[in-house]
């Protein structure tokens, strides 16, 4: 008798973390976004930043978010990333002769981040903070 008992508390306590994992279900999604990004050159004696532009890019990719509780989730992503600078540079060589040059440099990256979310409020308007 003792056994079904100790069967029984197991069987409901099964039950219940089953019920709790389905009440906080993964979210899957897409991101997409646009970003503007510049360089600076830097070595031990100066750096070299000021013709130096902005350059635009962009990011798409996939997210997961993994809730933990009701207040905070684990949210991680893969997205392809375009970085890079624009620089344009003028000068005037030793015969007199003048050049405009333009520099166009477009990186691409992968990036995976892994951020904290906090996220409170109920219905549809809810405020949250990342880390």
């Amino acid at each position: 008798m003792k056994k079904m008992s100790n069967f029984k508390k197991l069987l409901i306590v099964v039950v219940i973390l089953t019920f709790s994992v389905e009440t906080y279900a993964q979210v899957f999604g897409l991101k997409a976004g646009f970003n503007l990004s510049s360089m600076c050159f830097k070595n031990n004696v100066q750096s070299f930043g000021d013709n130096f532009k902005l350059n635009p890019g962009f990011n798409v990719g996939a997210s997961a978010e993994f809730p933990i509780n009701n207040l905070f989730s684990f949210e991680t992503s893969f997205l392809l990333s375009t970085k890079g600078y624009t620089r344009t540079e003028q000068f005037t060589d030793d015969y007199g002769f003048h050049f405009d040059t333009k520099e166009i440099v477009n990186l691409y990256y992968f990036n995976i981040p892994l951020t904290m979310k906090a996220t409170y409020g109920s219905g549809k308007a809810k405020i949250y903070g990342t880390l």
